[in-house]
């Protein structure tokens, strides 16, 4: 795949993703905008990045929206969808837009198995470390509210309000730890395919993400 037509298809994805996602009351428009350039940088650096995105971003905004009822209740200042605005994309991906535009300016628009290089495994830690807490963080916060039992106080292990910050339950651990898990098997499986099967894989991966963006978020 030449530069030219990943450049094209990472922008075509983040179009539909920025897009979709406002379209859904998913993102605001300023939201829409970050959005949009921050998934455009980290799908040029690297696919299995922009796949990890992705999954972050559509489970992210799907579990929002489930219970979206009892949330208003519990939740000051739910917005239905999560309707995430530019400081919210940045605080959930412009950590992994840096990481993507290091991963540019040291090895290029390029996929590299992990552990092969010192700086593209730190790199690529990196990226996975935070979007895994990201995703864990979302999911756990967005199942555990949905649970009727009330959390424990993660320092006294205290039963506390729902919703309240630092409770934790069994159903929102257990939520944290699929979504870490789902962020490196995303990750792991791509990178396997990508660098077995270049060139037209990474293509159909591409026009994939655009579909999966423009269905769900």
């Amino acid at each position: 795949m030449t530069l030219a037509v990943r450049a094209l298809a990472a922008v075509l994805v983040a179009l539909g993703m920025s897009l979709g996602g406002f379209r859904k009351r998913s993102l605001s428009f300023d939201g829409s905008v970050t959005a949009f350039f921050v998934g455009t940088v980290v799908f040029l650096a690297n696919i299995p990045f922009g796949l990890v995105l992705i999954v972050f971003f559509v489970t992210s905004s799907k579990l929002t929206k489930i219970g979206a009822e009892r949330k208003k209740k519990i939740e000051e200042g739910y917005a239905e969808g999560g309707h995430r605005t530019a400081v919210q994309v940045l605080a959930n991906g412009g950590f992994g837009a840096a990481v993507a535009l290091l991963w540019l300016f040291w090895f290029g628009a390029v996929e590299k198995p992990f552990g092969e290089e010192v700086w593209s495994t730190y790199l690529a830690a990196a990226f996975l470390g935070f979007f895994a807490c990201c995703t864990g963080d979302t999911w756990s916060s967005e199942v555990g509210v949905l649970v009727k039992s009330q959390p424990r106080l993660v320092t006294t292990c205290r039963r506390v309000p729902t919703g309240t910050n630092g409770g934790i339950s069994m159903a929102g651990t257990a939520a944290s730890a699929a979504g870490g898990l789902l962020v490196g098997l995303v990750y792991a499986t791509t990178t396997f395919l990508l660098l077995d099967h270049p060139g037209r894989l990474g293509v159909i991966v591409l026009l994939v993400s655009l579909q999966i963006t423009h269905l769900h978020c």
